[in-house]
């Protein structure tokens, strides 16, 4: 795992960067890197962006603390690794789950998820941060 989390951080900085902690890279790495070892079909699903919301949320619950559990999801939500429709959006889907009512303005709910959405905390210049990891894994997988 620590050769994987080392490879990642060195092949997703750039010289404008460098030097800075990401910490929705770190984690959503140390997530995958788990997951692959321990839940290797869930691992898959959220690597190739199949899936579902409601899934990840009902895993995320049953494994965690609420709190904690909402936050995961959370991640793998803006970090795009959730099976959605090309026209679902992120509020979308947290009212789809029943992490937001259906009352609460998309604005609100955004800012919610703010924590989520920075490129500098993914570092990444793409918005599949989740299958970008999962590719990186994967290949680094190959060469052992």
């Amino acid at each position: 795992m620590f050769r994987t989390l080392g490879h990642i951080f060195e092949t997703t900085e750039d010289k404008a960067s460098k030097g800075k902690l990401r910490q929705l890279l770190a984690v959503g790495t140390i997530l995958m890197a788990v997951l692959k070892i321990a839940k290797h079909e869930f691992y898959d699903s959220l690597g190739s962006q199949q899936l579902l919301p409601k899934d990840a949320l009902d895993f995320f619950r049953k494994h965690l603390h609420v709190h904690s559990a909402n936050w995961f999801f959370g991640l793998c939500l803006t970090g795009e690794g959730l099976k959605r429709k090309e026209n679902e959006t992120n509020a979308y889907i947290m009212k789809k789950v029943g992490l937001a009512s259906q009352e609460d303005e998309d604005i609100d709910i955004n800012n919610q998820l703010s924590q989520f959405t920075g490129i500098y905390e993914w570092g990444f210049h793409s918005a599949h941060s989740l299958r970008t990891i999962f590719e990186k894994i994967e290949r680094l997988d190959q060469w052992s």
